[in-house]
């Protein structure tokens, strides 16, 4: 089984040549990294063509007209050689065992769709401890929505996936808010085989400021994700509900609550509300009731710390932001 690692990037010279070293000295004879730069305007592809000199038919790099990291990912994905594709973010990086336990789970677990590990977050390297390698203790489920009682944490990095699993399924949505990884990973919901180990296979790049949210911080799109994401369930884009209805709920959910949370508590009360609202009876049948019974004080008392900030700041208007990160794109 070959490995293909995809990395898109969007002008983060620096970060993405960090990305790509952690790949390198653990890939296999057919092994290889795919970056593709998505538009990006200083010298990203001068730092990448050296990588290309270097290691030729090992770091293959594409370049795109800025289109979204969605769009840049299924590039990378159509121009991967592998049977398993691992997602990489430019500001993330790998651990040095992250491709030992891919095939480990490959072999073990009889070529599982996701394969997947607790996620380190760091803002220097040198936090990470890659001394001692942790033990390869791991946990399968016969699909992602079997773990539906506790949905583990999948970010848009660090999973590998089946390939043909990736193609069924169309890849990821080109639109530019958040949302295209769990929208994907909700599409392979029910392809067989899903891995996660006990501990981390690979590392992801995030301030303290923003250390334990999981989640970006531009409202809009946090918003304009959640709407997404439940239009898709209720137009059965992720599976017939029939009997595991719950179980798609609870995925979906497990990203609608947090999110609307972050909206309440950030100064976006109208549009936490929205969400609250149209996931109630979700959360309802889920047994949610901390958050059902929370999320309206969290709203509120969100509400009232609006109106009473220093005029001068971010304009906040019928939960529409104004803020400058609205007019810039999702960074790959």
């Amino acid at each position: 089984m070959t490995i293909s690692v995809i990395i898109p990037t969007y002008n983060r010279a620096s970060d993405c040549a960090r990305a790509i070293d952690s790949c390198i000295d653990q890939l296999g004879e057919y092994d290889e990294v795919v970056v593709v730069d998505d538009g990006s305007t200083d010298d990203t592809l001068e730092m990448l063509q050296g990588y290309v000199d270097r290691l030729p038919g090992i770091v293959r790099v594409f370049a795109q007209d800025n289109a979204g990291v969605g769009v840049a990912r299924n590039t990378a994905i159509k121009e991967a050689l592998g049977d398993y594709i691992v997602l990489l973010d430019s500001d993330d990086i790998l651990l040095p065992w992250t491709i030992a336990r891919v095939r480990d789970a490959i072999e073990r677990f009889d070529k599982p769709a996701i394969i997947a590990g607790p996620t380190p977050f760091f803002e220097d390297p040198s936090e990470i401890d890659t001394a001692s390698v942790p033990d390869a203790g791991a946990s399968y489920y016969r699909d992602l929505l079997d773990c539906w009682k506790n949905p583990v944490y999948l970010p848009g990095s660090g999973v590998a996936l089946r390939r043909d699993a990736l193609d069924e399924v169309g890849g990821f949505f080109p639109h530019r808010h958040l949302g295209e990884d769990i929208d994907l990973y909700l599409k392979l919901s029910e392809k067989q085989g899903f891995v996660v180990y006990d501990n981390p296979i690979y590392a992801q790049y995030r301030p303290r400021s923003c250390a334990h949210t999981g989640i970006s911080q531009n409202p809009q799109s946090v918003y304009k994700s959640c709407e997404f994401l439940l239009e898709r369930l209720a137009i059965g884009d992720y599976g017939i509900q029939g009997a595991r209805r719950k179980q798609r709920q609870a995925w979906v959910t497990a990203t609608t609550r947090p999110s609307s949370l972050y909206l309440a508590k950030h100064g976006f009360p109208g549009l936490a509300m929205r969400v609250y609202r149209r996931t109630f009876a979700m959360n309802l049948g889920l047994g949610r009731v901390r958050y059902l019974l929370g999320a309206p004080l969290v709203a509120l008392a969100g509400s009232l710390g609006a109106a009473t900030a220093p005029s001068g700041g971010v304009e906040k208007s019928h939960g529409a932001a104004r803020t400058p990160e609205e007019a810039t794109r999702m960074a790959a």
